[in-house]
Order: structure tokens, then sequence, then C-alpha cells
């Protein structure tokens, strides 16, 4: 059986289900970090519970930690910046 963080992680960069494994994860996710924090802040996005920037930020940070076997922690760092960026113009409800 597949490890489902594999199989999100796969989605989360825009590659075919089956196309990560553990052995190429680390580096996938370092080339393609741009595309894993633009993906998780677009589901922090679209998630009912994210209503402000703390809210995304906390929500990416959780998720971070859920892949963390695979994202390193320069890489986490860089998604977390992205976030924090384009977070930080977000208006508070």
């Amino acid at each position: 059986m597949a490890d489902a963080r594999l199989t999100q992680l796969a989605r989360l960069l825009g590659l075919p289900r089956g196309a990560v494994d553990e052995q190429t994860a680390p580096a996938l996710v370092r080339d393609l970090a741009a595309t894993l924090a633009a993906t998780l802040l677009e589901e922090a996005v679209a998630n009912d519970d994210v209503t402000t920037a703390a809210a995304a930020i906390e929500y990416v940070d959780e998720r971070l930690e859920f892949l963390t076997p695979f994202v390193d922690t320069e890489t986490a760092e860089t998604v977390r910046s992205y976030v924090q960026k384009q977070a930080s113009g977000w208006s508070s409800p």
C-alpha cells in the first residue's frame, strides 16, 4: 500500500499518481518548492476554516508537518515564506 503522503505530494506537485516515491520525493519537493507553496496556499484558500492570513499560515504549517519526512527544513521555510508573503495582504474578516 502506498504512503498517503506520497500520493498527496504527487497531487500537490502536479505530478501523476505514483510518480513520487520515498527516494525521489525529497529532490522533487526541493525542485518544485514554488509549485508546492502555491498549491498549499490554494488549498488553504479553498478551506472554509481558513478565514485569516494567520489561519492560512497555520494550515500550511500543519500540512508541512504531515509531509515532514519528504520536505526538508529549508524547503519548508521557502514554502512558509511564500505563504506569509502572499497572505500578508489579506484583510481580516
